[in-house]
């Protein structure tokens, strides 16, 4: 649904599965990435922490992060996830 650039329907989709599935990784980032490519930042936080922490060996979820805190003021925040 994503690359049939259906974001809304995405979006349904993954807060399905984050539901049922409230431990899956992807369903989080889904979100986050879904949400950043809307140009809605803060919107993508919750999903992208969640992500992360669910998922902390996962480099592109960390990236993901990182993108997302840069775009909501979060700099320091963001360099120091990129550092570690």
């Amino acid at each position: 649904l994503e690359a049939q650039e259906k974001p809304d329907e995405a979006a349904q989709a993954y807060q399905k599965v984050a539901a049922l599935q409230p431990g899956s990784p992807a369903a989080h980032f889904g979100l986050a990435r879904l949400a950043l490519g809307q140009n809605k930042p803060i919107a993508a936080l919750a999903p992208a922490q969640r992500a992360a922490a669910l998922a902390p060996e996962e480099e592109e979820v960390h990236l993901l992060l990182a993108r997302v805190q840069a775009r909501t003021g979060q700099a320091p925040e963001a360099i120091a996830l990129l550092e570690s």
